[in-house]
């Protein structure tokens, strides 16, 4: 079955039985087609247009209904990449769910494992810092990186990481959240170490008035889901009995 490509793609019809299109994943994957095209090696599968017509009442038989791959379609067609494809009748619709069940993305983890692997020094750098200071991957890229929005993550997925911190400043920050799971099981928790990292790069904020409300307001301290809560512990603890109040939230 031989793999065709094309920038023509108004000759593909998305069929309303597959799934919702996750636009945000849209622009993400376009992002990344003007990196490497995806679609090279994981082509769109589509059916013929006559089979399109007798199975689909959008198709008129003059479209290729795509039944696998609609985000990488139309992340080919908003990147104006050319879109790899089979034309494939004996995959139907109905195949869909069963085959996403083989398929499992690759998390920040399986990026970081590949690049090390290939000897990229960054990431290594990266994944040392992670694995001595018992950080998750996009923790870690908060504190290196400065945050985990869709172009640093996109950046980190395409092999162009970046480390923005100096290391004098990354392994203090490490050295406080170090001190801090003495006394609180949690303190290596995503939630809490981005919260505390918002903390540390307070104005005058001073760890060692922390640790000092920490060592016996300990248990007074709440486990929390989200980061502005932890950043409301914070400031509970940070202020305890002090006249000059500092705020962590904005």
């Amino acid at each position: 079955m031989r793999i065709r490509k094309t920038k023509n793609f108004d000759q593909f019809i998305l069929i309303g039985e597959n799934r919702p299109v996750d636009w945000n994943r849209v622009e993400a994957m376009s992002e990344e087609m003007k990196i490497r095209n995806l679609t090279d090696g994981y082509p769109v599968i589509v059916n013929s247009k006559e089979a399109g017509k007798k199975k689909f009442g959008e198709c008129d038989g003059s479209q290729y209904p795509v039944i696998d791959g609609q985000h990488r379609y139309l992340a080919s067609h908003l990147s104006d990449t050319t879109m790899h494809f089979i034309v494939n009748d004996n995959f139907t619709i109905d195949h869909i769910p069963a085959a996403a069940a083989f398929q499992k993305s690759w998390k920040l983890g399986d990026y970081l494992h590949h690049y090390c692997e290939r000897g990229a020094s960054e990431y290594k750098a990266f994944a040392g810092y992670m694995d001595r200071n018992g950080f998750s991957p996009a923790t870690t890229l908060v504190v290196l990186c400065g945050d985990r929005n869709r172009h640093t993550s996109t950046s980190f997925k395409s092999g162009n990481l970046k480390i923005v911190k100096t290391w004098s400043a990354a392994n203090k920050f490490a050295d406080c959240v170090n001190e801090m799971h003495q006394y609180l099981s949690f303190a290596k928790h995503s939630r809490f170490v981005e919260a505390f990292l918002e903390v540390f790069n307070t104005d005058n904020y001073n760890h060692s008035k922390l640790m000092g409300k920490l060592d016996y307001l300990s248990s007074k301290f709440r486990r929390c889901a989200d980061t502005n809560s932890y950043l409301e512990e914070f400031e509970k603890l940070y202020n305890y009995n002090s006249h000059d109040k500092i705020y962590f939230r904005n």
